[in-house]
């Protein structure tokens, strides 16, 4: 197993708890505070363990299981409303329709 990196933020397991490194006090004890409940406490290096590595898929931004994907969908949706409009000669009149239909503010379609 690896060894732990001492350092503020480092997330670790104490005595099976998931815990985060809040400050390090000396080499051979830490400050932690419990993900779950909040409990800051003292621990000693020795009981901490490194988390284990999650095997990981590199991500496509169209993979539904992407944490971009939900802004690819966002992306879409707003792309769909504004097509019409995107074309050099459209009018304000235009504009001010296509907002109307789908409740949002003109200067939105423009931005």
């Amino acid at each position: 197993m690896s060894p732990v990196e001492l350092k503020y933020g480092e997330v670790v397991f104490y005595k099976g708890r998931k815990v985060v490194i809040t400050s390090v006090i000396d080499l051979s004890r830490v400050e932690v505070t419990d993900t779950d409940t909040g409990e800051s406490f003292e621990v000693s290096v020795a009981e901490i363990e490194k988390l284990p590595e999650q095997p990981t898929k590199p991500l496509h931004p169209l993979d539904p299981e992407s944490p971009e994907s939900e802004y690819w969908d966002v992306a879409r949706k707003r792309l769909e409303i504004i097509k019409p409009l995107l074309t050099p000669n459209r009018t304000k009149r235009e504009v001010e329709r296509r907002a109307k239909e789908f409740n949002l503010n003109p200067a939105t379609l423009y931005r």
